[in-house]
């Protein structure tokens, strides 16, 4: 018997740090979560990386809904924001898009992820008013209510220049923005233009 123990001694001692190695690798394998987010993933970020995964494998719904359960588990953090505003501008969604954005805008983050969200925000704005019926096409449209209709999208990229500017730690497009502005300028400048032959034309038919 004694024999037979010391015969099977290495085989034994094998199996057991056999098994301690296997249980090792489970554990390592296990998630490790941690509300704070010191010790392991944070309920928060956990549902991050679940919609980062679903975006690579091209599903947006899926990744739109794990970034709207990261904002509910914390909405005071900006980047749920960020990630589900880009990722409803990809589904063609700007007005949920747009609204998004508008929430995440006084969320706390890094300096990177508050400007994209100012930038993103911008945009939103410029595109939405260039899908929109606009109010200068209408019938005898008042010339100021052209440029009322583009403050909204100039007010937009400058509240970005000011918030990139407040943030060194992000990259500037503060020469974008500038240029976004300028690029409205002369588009209001076009429309007024083009309204004020309209309204002539118009004064012209009917003085006929």
């Amino acid at each position: 018997m004694r024999r037979l123990a010391y015969l099977l001694g290495p085989y034994l001692l094998g199996l057991a740090l056999f098994a301690h190695a296997a249980t090792a690798d489970a554990q390592k394998k296990e998630v490790r979560r941690d509300p704070r987010g010191l010790k392991g993933i944070s309920p928060y970020n956990e549902e991050l990386a679940k919609g980062r995964k679903a975006i690579q494998s091209k599903n947006l719904d899926a990744a739109a809904g794990a970034f709207q359960k990261a904002i509910a588990k914390d909405p005071k953090k900006a980047h749920g924001y960020l990630l589900l505003a880009q990722v409803q501008l990809e589904k063609g969604d700007v007005d949920a898009a747009l609204k998004t954005a508008e929430d995440g805008r006084s969320k706390a983050g890094s300096d990177a992820v508050v400007a994209q969200l100012g930038f993103l925000r911008a945009s939103l704005l410029e595109r939405k008013n260039n899908s929109a019926p606009g109010a200068d096409n209408a019938p005898g449209a008042a010339l100021d209510g052209i440029a009322k209709k583009w403050q909204e999208p100039k007010t937009g990229w400058s509240d970005y220049a000011t918030l990139a500017a407040s943030k060194p730690g992000a990259a500037d497009y503060r020469p974008s923005a500038e240029e976004r502005i300028k690029q409205i300028d002369a588009r209001v400048k076009r429309d007024n233009d083009y309204a004020a032959v309209r309204k002539r034309i118009q004064e012209d038919e009917k003085g006929k």
